[in-house]
């Protein structure tokens, strides 16, 4: 299957080019390469932030903070309850104990 790709045009400073053509030796890749992974890992950094943004926006929110804790606590003794018998399990087939 193909990829579909389109050419974009860019402008930047004479510095940026020169550098640029010196990681194109150094790296023996074409600059379209080179672009393309900038824009990569650009996308990627911030996909990643976007994300740690709605995770802090959820989780640093009180009501869902003081929520996670009352679930929490509602399945604390029953964790307690069938800890052993899982330890017990896992003992068994040859897996660690803690």
């Amino acid at each position: 299957m193909a990829i579909r790709v389109e050419k974009v045009s860019v402008s930047l400073p004479k510095d940026d080019l020169r550098m640029l053509a010196r990681y194109e030796a150094k790296l023996r890749l074409p600059r379209s390469t080179l672009f393309r992974q900038a824009v990569e890992l650009w996308l990627a950094v911030r996909e990643k932030e976007e994300k740690r943004k709605k995770y802090l926006a959820v989780y640093s929110n009180l009501k869902v903070r003081i929520k996670q804790l009352e679930r929490v606590e509602e399945m604390l003794p029953l964790a307690l309850e069938t800890w052993p018998e899982y330890q017990k399990e896992r003992n068994n087939h040859g897996g660690n104990s803690s």
